[in-house]
């Protein structure tokens, strides 16, 4: 993330938490069935930079993935835990 923030004028990092299907995570990690990078990710964030994060939520079935994961119920829980 580094190398990106260093190469590439970033003012947010994004991300979709149902895609790509086969990894999909929570911000928080309360899930054990996905994969734990949301509270990883969200800490790199905080040390590399910028301090944004756009997250897109709601886009059920769109692109595949699971909607399950689509679903903002970890944002408030992420937030309030940064």
């Amino acid at each position: 993330m580094a190398e990106v923030r260093d190469r590439y004028p970033i003012v947010a990092w994004k991300a979709y938490t149902h895609l790509p299907a086969a990894v999909p995570f929570f911000l928080d990690d309360h899930d054990p069935d996905g994969v734990p990078v949301g509270r990883p990710f969200l800490e790199a964030v905080r040390q590399v930079g910028p301090p944004v994060v756009c997250i897109h939520k709601g886009f059920r079935g769109v692109g595949g993935g699971s909607g399950r994961f689509a679903d903002p119920v970890d944002v408030g829980p992420a937030a309030a835990a940064s």
